[in-house]
């Protein structure tokens, strides 16, 4: 995303604010060392679409997209048009795929978060119960032995 914001030349916060961010979001980002949501993706590259999408998800390829169609001949645009509209919708359907797994792995994070909580809970009862049931022992062995010793006449 930084070489986006040095490409067009942009203050961190500038940029920011033109993909709907709030200011600080990119130095969060670095201070977290996360990687920007798919919503903001996407962002970037409906408000700047010279840069190419596979460079923006893999970094490989060129930054930009290929210009050089505009010099090929007016018969092929209609054709390429086409071609752009379904490239462009079969990238909404991933787009949209990956939003929902996005949310999909956020559910399962929430989920194991939370049971690993519960088992974490249970596994104290139990060592509790663990550690009291040993007590128990540890006072019948003494009843037993008093009893032993009533019965041989030393107590």
């Amino acid at each position: 995303m930084l070489d986006i914001v040095k490409d067009l030349g942009f203050s961190e916060r500038k940029f920011e604010l033109s993909i709907g961010k709030s200011n600080g979001y990119i130095n969060g980002m670095r201070k977290r060392n996360s990687s920007p949501t798919v919503d903001v993706l996407f962002d970037i590259v409906k408000k700047y679409p010279q840069f190419n999408i596979n460079w923006i998800l893999t970094g490989e390829g060129s930054m930009k997209v290929d210009r050089s169609l505009v010099n090929e001949p007016r018969s092929s645009y209609s054709k390429d048009k086409i071609d752009l509209q379904r490239i462009w919708a079969q990238n909404n359907v991933i787009i949209d795929n990956l939003k929902d797994l996005n949310e999909k792995v956020e559910r399962v994070e929430s989920y194991n978060k939370d049971s690993m909580e519960r088992n974490d809970e249970r596994l104290e009862k139990l060592e509790f119960i663990q550690q009291r049931l040993q007590m128990l022992q540890i006072v019948d062995d003494l009843e037993d032995g008093k009893d032993k010793d009533h019965r041989e006449g030393n107590g």
